[in-house]
């Protein structure tokens, strides 16, 4: 459910002055009945006050606006591949011959058309600053679309190949010219 505005509705609250300041707005909470209710189309639902559950001896005796819109969305589920987050560069004469993650992908959930626009699972940043050598982190991986998540929480081992990097000159090559 995606609702259309941010700001949820308020509350107009009955019950002792010594409850009422202690009370927060995560404390009470709004279920909306979505038998019979259509995907993808922009909806509103009425909001009654006996539809918000409220902190014992509290009352909610008003509920404004009296109705909330939103839209419904399907829901989806992707494999993806994790992309390492390599950062920094290896050491004078050294070079990244390889990175590997390991898993390799991660199953992703949420709105199915928000899955359709994500290519890839990454990583936190692994450093590879004046490495001469192998690298090896293991990680947490994410998606950057905060709508979505992964099915469950994943860390990667991340391994950076680095190599010492080669010359090698060749003499006498031949050269052709045209036109």
């Amino acid at each position: 459910v995606r609702l259309l505005r941010r700001d949820g509705p308020r509350l107009h609250v009955r019950g002792l002055d010594s409850q009422l300041r202690g009370v927060m707005p995560r404390d009470f909470e709004a279920r909306v009945d979505l038998t019979g209710a259509r995907g993808g189309a922009q909806q509103a639902w009425v909001l009654r006050t006996d539809q918000v559950s409220a902190p014992p001896g509290l009352e909610v005796t008003q509920v404004d606006p009296g109705s909330v819109m939103a839209v419904l969305e399907l829901a989806g589920r992707a494999n993806l591949p994790v992309r390492p987050f390599v950062d920094g560069t290896p050491a004078p004469g050294f070079v990244v011959s390889q990175t590997v993650a390991d898993p390799a992908m991660v199953t992703v959930i949420g709105p199915a058309r928000r899955i359709a626009s994500t290519t890839v699972a990454t990583t936190d940043r692994v450093s590879i600053e004046g490495a001469r050598g192998l690298v090896t982190q293991t990680v947490s991986v994410g998606v950057v679309d905060p709508l979505l998540r992964l099915s469950e929480s994943t860390t990667a081992k991340v391994v950076v190949t680095i190599e010492p990097a080669g010359e090698r000159f060749f003499a006498a090559v031949r050269v052709s010219v045209r036109n």
